[in-house]
């Protein structure tokens, strides 16, 4: 698997900021569509709802990437902080070696993350920003729903099925909107580039 050009991909989009806004802008509109039959309906919103929490994911990982490549500072605390790095012994005839494939080893992992998972993205974010994180317990909710939409086909654990409306969409979407705005505050993402996707 050839994680340098995923991590370049990931580079070559530095308005990720907009693109979030833009995205959430494209779900909106599909979300006042209104389609008359009841079932395809709800797998019409099934995947919007999933379509939400991608654009967080999104956003958190492009912007953790981004940032880390083009800030020393940042890049250097995601190394001292990354719990996988804080147990691994370098011998010293190797440090050389191994500092040439720092890059390397830092883009393999963090393509690696699942940028769902809030609590881990929260640590990462605080060590290697040094910003407040915003509150993950909603969002962590939703993403334990999304979870049943896309492995259970709408169904909890317990076979019961879960509701999905515009109105729950349009609530997760004011949700992840504030959530990222928090960030994208913090990291003043929006001072360079906002305005493309409004």
């Amino acid at each position: 698997y050839d994680y340098e050009d995923q991590y370049l991909a990931i580079l070559s989009n530095k308005d990720y900021y907009d693109s979030f806004v833009r995205e959430i802008h494209n779900i909106q509109q599909l979300n006042e569509i209104k389609i008359e039959d009841e079932n395809l309906d709800k797998v019409f919103r099934r995947q919007l709802y999933i379509a939400v929490i991608g654009t967080l994911e999104t956003f958190l990982s492009e912007t953790f990437i981004n940032q880390i490549n083009e800030n020393s500072e940042y890049f250097r605390n995601f190394v001292e902080s990354f719990p996988q790095y804080s147990t691994q012994k370098i011998l010293l005839k190797d440090i050389f070696d191994e500092y040439e494939k720092l890059k390397k080893t830092v883009q393999k992992a963090v393509l690696e993350v699942i940028y769902h998972n809030l609590d881990k993205v929260r640590n990462m974010y605080i060590s290697t920003f040094g910003i407040e994180f915003p509150e993950i317990s909603e969002l962590s909710k939703a993403i334990t729903i999304r979870h049943d939409f896309v492995h259970r086909n709408g169904k909890t654990k317990d076979g019961e099925e879960l509701e999905v409306s515009p109105e729950i969409i349009n609530n997760l979407k004011s949700t992840v909107i504030g959530f990222v705005e928090e960030i994208s505050t913090s990291l003043k993402l929006r001072n360079c580039r906002v305005g493309k996707g409004e």
